[in-house]
């Protein structure tokens, strides 16, 4: 809504302007005639070859027209010296542009570093001699088949979510203990991309475009874990909304993408009363 009326409000400032310089050039041209009238009512339609009459002549339009000739000249500077303000802000802006999405993509490639340095050994294997050790993105997706073992099963067509909210991330908490000085680097990289270049990005088409390019860098193993994080987070619990809407979590294969909108609102409502507690 903000944009729909930003974009509204220089709509009208551009008309305005155009507006302006239409009503100046239009004022211009019928003060010309004026003056030529108000010469022949002055001096008539005869040519003179008295110096008096060239020397009221030349009184006439220089003290008319240099004054008019001056404002037109400083109306043309200012108009130029505007333009050329507003084409160096443009270059300005997109150098910035330009520069953060190199930053943003820099950024990408870091996520991608950190998920190569995961490296995790088999959790669901009970026995140390037969355990195998994971590395990269296999070691997430060994990690979330982790935490979906763990996980209370849905059951039932009336759903507590307040309940389900704190049954799940009370088992997220107790595999994020064991599990997080493994994965949290990846995470936290990737939460930051998210808060620097989709939650406080102002321009909407962008931000998705940013969420989209981050969403594709990961697998659906770790978008169901960034899930279950951002849900715990006190900070990031807030950028859910927009991510959901944009489908960030859809086809989790996980069973969860009816309930995830509720499951938002639960955490909503859980970390603004610790925030009132508090």
């Amino acid at each position: 809504m903000f944009t729909w009326i930003y974009k509204a409000l220089k709509k009208k400032k551009t008309a305005i302007k155009a507006a302006l310089i239409t009503i100046f050039f239009a004022a211009l041209l019928v003060l010309i005639p004026v003056l030529i009238i108000i010469y022949r009512a002055q001096f008539g339609d005869s040519l003179s070859h008295e110096k008096s009459d060239w020397g009221a002549f030349g009184d006439y339009f220089g003290g008319t027209l240099n004054p008019i000739l001056s404002f037109v000249a400083f109306f043309v500077l200012t108009l130029t010296f505007k333009q050329q303000l507003r084409d160096g802000e443009k270059a300005d802006k997109n150098h910035r542009e330009l520069l953060d999405n190199h930053r943003f993509f820099e950024l990408l490639s870091l996520t991608h570093e950190a998920a190569r340095g995961v490296e995790i050994d088999d959790p669901l294997e009970q026995d140390e001699i037969k355990r195998k050790t994971f590395e990269n993105h296999r070691a997430i997706g060994r990690a979330w088949n982790y935490l979906k073992s763990m996980l209370p099963e849905i059951s039932g067509e009336h759903l507590d979510y307040n309940s389900m909210y704190h049954a799940r991330i009370g088992k997220y908490k107790d595999w994020r203990m064991e599990m997080w000085p493994s994965l949290g680097s990846y995470f936290e990289t990737v939460l930051f991309a998210i808060q620097r270049y989709v939650q406080m990005n102002i321009d909407d088409e962008q931000a998705e475009y940013c969420m989209r390019a981050i969403r594709n860098q990961m697998t659906v193993h770790e978008r169901n874990i960034l899930f279950y994080e951002m849900l715990n987070s006190q900070d990031c619990h807030n950028y859910m909304r927009k991510l959901n809407t944009w489908n960030f979590w859809r086809g989790g294969g996980d069973g969860m993408d009816a309930h995830r909108s509720n499951l938002i609102e639960q955490a909503s409502l859980h970390h603004q009363h610790i925030a009132n507690v508090s």
